[in-house]
């Protein structure tokens, strides 16, 4: 069977360059991990590598308030706020209050949604008006929610290019299409027709009674059904097309459907191109103006590697009894090696690797301490498992530790 993924360490330029090109001709992830004494790196490559559920940390939820299909806005006019006992008025889900708001301040805006600074003040007050104390939390909630209901609705960026490839994709490799590629071809044929994605059918906790969260709940969740199998007709329709005669994993449509507004295919830049053919130069030029950036630490890693290439050993590690001549000049070859990195990256004149950075790599060598390999291990077994499982999104695509300051960042280089 063929690998899942392929993990190296201590790996130098030109022993990792071949390997890296190996994974990548045959798509499997490949990560490096590197650790020079309280110093270390973390370099990822995948390609093509979907993941459904990237599950970020902000979660704006999918409650299209701004936009309500027939059965919620039936739900939120079924119910009159101004009749309600003072216990149910407290127990009315934000979801309803916001909707009810809406629709009694879409004829004053101009784009059908608050979207001035004072439309959407007139909004809060709207809904703080209707409130009866400063007891009803779900007043409180729809306020701290109400951005989500003048939000317009929108496909994210990363969405919108899985779909808008699903089709050439698909078309490419026929039968032997992923699923992920088929069910994102169908999404995307659901998406020209509807104009939205598929709802995900999950509601937030809210204050609420049992049976108003039911039924809210309920309403959401059999939108989401519906959705999910107008996706899975165009699942078969695509399959038919392409002369598939598999089946799709209902399971799989409905999870994809539900995570439709999180899906991305990630693809990290190949060592080629950070080396040699397209190096971030200016973006790494702006880190280094940072003073709170870890770019200096990688252009150092990257000067180690090109003084190990040129003397076919680490800088000081045969430097022997505190040496300082033989450390003095280990430094002014990491120095040399530094000016040929930043040659080669082009950067403009008086951009260069600070020299206690050079010096401290020289000072470490090849020393590996069980502090920082403890770290970055940790660190590197969190994206594998990431990649194996496809969920989560993966760094992209180079993590620098500092174990100096206990810093760490993350470049895309």
């Amino acid at each position: 069977a063929p690998f899942t993924l392929v993990i190296a360490t201590q790996l130098s330029e030109q022993q990792a360059l071949p390997l890296s090109r190996s994974c990548r001709q045959r798509g499997i992830p490949f990560l490096s991990v590197d650790c020079f004494g309280f110093l270390g790196k973390l370099r990822l490559l995948a390609t093509d590598h979907q993941v459904i559920e990237t599950k970020p940390d902000s979660d704006f939820g999918d409650l299209r308030m701004q936009c309500p299909f027939p059965e919620l806005q039936a739900m939120a006019d079924s119910i009159d706020l101004a009749s309600l006992p003072d216990a149910g008025h407290a127990h009315v889900p934000y979801v309803i209050i916001l909707l009810q708001a809406l629709k009694e301040m879409q004829p004053k805006c101009t784009g059908g949604l608050p979207s001035t600074k004072e439309e959407k003040e007139q909004f809060k007050a709207l809904v703080r008006g209707w409130s009866r104390g400063d007891t009803e939390v779900n007043f409180e909630e729809a306020i701290d929610n109400a951005y989500k209901a003048w939000s317009p609705y929108s496909i994210p960026d990363g969405v919108r290019e899985v779909l808008d490839a699903a089709s050439g994709k698909v078309a490419a490799a026929g039968a032997a299409a992923t699923d992920f590629w088929v069910v994102a071809r169908a999404i995307a044929l659901f998406t020209e027709q509807s104009g939205k994605l598929p709802l995900a059918g999950t509601i937030p906790d809210m204050t609420s009674d049992s049976d108003s969260y039911v039924n809210l709940q309920s309403i959401y969740i059999e939108k989401a059904r519906k959705d999910a199998g107008a996706v899975t007709e165009h699942v078969k329709a695509v399959l038919k097309e392409i002369g598939s005669g598999r089946d799709l994993p209902t399971e799989m449509i409905e999870r994809f459907c539900k995570n439709s507004q999180y899906a991305e295919v990630f693809n990290h830049r190949s060592l080629d191109q950070e080396l040699s053919e397209e190096p971030m130069t200016d973006d790494i030029a702006c880190e280094l103006a940072d003073d709170e950036s870890q770019a200096a630490w990688y252009l150092g890693f990257r000067a180690a590697d090109r003084f190990l290439a040129e003397n076919k050993r680490r800088a000081g590690d045969e430097i022997k009894d505190e040496d300082a001549a033989a450390m003095a000049s280990d430094i002014a070859g990491l120095m040399v090696a530094a000016k040929k990195v930043c040659q080669e990256m082009k950067f403009e004149d008086g951009v260069e690797v600070p020299a206690k950075v050079l010096e401290e790599l020289a000072r470490y060598g090849s020393a590996e301490l069980h502090s920082t390999a403890s770290i970055l291990g940790g660190v590197a077994s969190q994206e594998a498992v990431k990649l194996v499982t496809r969920q989560f999104a993966p760094l992209n695509n180079t993590f620098v530790y500092n174990g100096l300051e206990g810093r760490g960042q993350v470049l895309e280089v």
